[in-house]
Parts: C-alpha cells; structure tokens; sequence
C-alpha cells in the first residue's frame, strides 16, 4: 500500500521524522515485523522508529518529473516489506521541481 502526499514550501527533515515516530509511539502495532518461519508470528519491538529516506531530483521537465515519481513509487511498491529489518512501513521524501505542479 502507498499513500503519496504533495506538500508545498519548506519542509524540517527532522521534524518529519519526529512525527512518524510519534504515530509509532502512539500506535505501537505499526511497527509490528512478522516471523513467518512455522507458525507465523507478530513482533513488536519495545522500541522502533519509522524509517524516513530523501531522494532529490534534478531539474526536469514536467512530463519527466511525473515518469521520474512514477518509477520512485513503483519501487516502493515493489518493496519486500517482509525480509527487510525493522518494520514494514517506509517512508522516501521526494524534493522536486520549484514550482507548483
């Protein structure tokens, strides 16, 4: 699942991520990882953080920049949630264009 957000103006990286991990804080079950050898298995750590990745990209035309986002989200889609360490949310900040699109 994706949700995509377009936000306008600055953005504090930092406080970002504060907020994501005060959700995980608050609502300690969407950190949750999964032992799926044998009988499966719900974890969840005593504490977690949600991961946070920034990805900028150059100038572009607008058509580029949409194929450029589409390709961004489709690798996300393509995530192995399961076998990666920590939990299965991730969240990739994308700087692009300087104008409103």
């Amino acid at each position: 699942s994706l949700t995509r957000l377009s936000l306008c103006g600055e953005l504090d990286e930092h406080q970002l991520q504060q907020a994501l991990n005060a959700v995980i804080r608050r609502h300690p079950q969407l950190a949750a990882r999964f032992n799926l050898e044998g009988e499966p298995l719900q974890l969840i750590p005593q504490e977690s953080h949600w991961p946070l990745d920034s990805h900028r990209l150059p100038p572009l035309s607008e058509e580029q920049e949409m194929q450029a986002l589409n390709e961004l989200e489709q690798k996300e889609l393509q995530r192995d949630l399961f076998n990666q360490p920590g939990a299965m949310l991730h969240a990739l900040r994308i700087k692009h264009g300087d104008s409103e699109r």
